[in-house]
């Protein structure tokens, strides 16, 4: 039986002989994280094919966040050869989830954090368990709905890329380091929407949730009854799926 890692493989010389170079770039790229995978311990090893879907969901997710950055940087011609190359990878994952397994899964995950942040607090004597939040935060609305599930920090690098004074001037690095010829990390253009200032705290010279960050987290739990983040976190979630 054919392994995963022997697919791609046939596959990448099918599209090879097929000259399509969409494809065969982007097998050579997966082919490579999987490499990378295999030598980054302090031993070799082989990668079985579960393993190898970890990689493959992690390749598919940083298209995901390249696509949706490109959108808000105005350059559709690179978001949509993020979502291409997210595509054919697609083809070797398990099947996804619906939308209300999907929403399931994150009611339990949030149901969860918050139990286990009480137990810790019964058994150490009061002791507080932060959570950050970190992963495709890159509007204003995803902040707020972080801190409305229980977060009590959120990572967002993609958002303070794009003020003027960050040292990328408007490209924005993933947590894998980026290298010009060698295919791993990503290195994506989010552009620029203004000064640091106004990206934090306003004025906000767009809609689209990458300006004002602070001000709608502010406006959010205004909206919602709340005068403070600790009192935001115990909002009620409601969740409904297909949106």
């Amino acid at each position: 039986m054919t392994n995963l890692k022997e697919q791609l493989h046939m596959d990448l010389t099918a599209s090879i002989k097929a000259k399509d170079s969409l494809t065969s770039g982007t097998l050579r790229m997966v082919l490579a994280a999987i490499t990378n995978e295999e030598v980054s311990g302090k031993e070799a090893r082989v990668l079985n094919d579960q393993d190898m879907i970890t990689v493959l969901n992690r390749e598919a997710k940083k298209r995901k966040e390249a696509a949706t950055a490109y959108d808000d940087a105005k350059r559709p011609e690179l978001a949509d050869k993020e979502r291409a190359e997210l595509e054919i990878i697609q083809a070797y994952l398990p099947a996804a989830l619906s939308d209300e397994d999907l929403a399931k899964i994150i009611a339990s995950a949030v149901a969860e954090v918050a139990a286990a942040r009480r137990e810790y607090l019964d058994e150490s004597g009061g002791r507080y368990v932060h959570v950050i939040a970190d992963g495709a935060v890159g509007r204003s609305g995803d902040i707020a709905k972080a801190i409305a599930m229980g977060a009590d920090a959120v990572m967002m690098g993609s958002p303070l890329a794009k003020a003027t004074q960050a040292p990328g001037l408007g490209w924005h690095w993933g947590s894998e380091a980026y290298h010009q010829d060698v295919p791993r990390g990503q290195r994506v253009n989010v552009g620029t929407v203004g000064t640091l200032e106004e990206v934090l705290n306003g004025p906000s010279h767009t809609s689209d949730g990458s300006m004002n960050l602070f001000g709608a987290l502010r406006r959010a739990m205004a909206t919602c009854g709340y005068s403070d983040v600790k009192s935001f976190q115990r909002v009620e979630i409601i969740m409904q799926h297909g949106r």
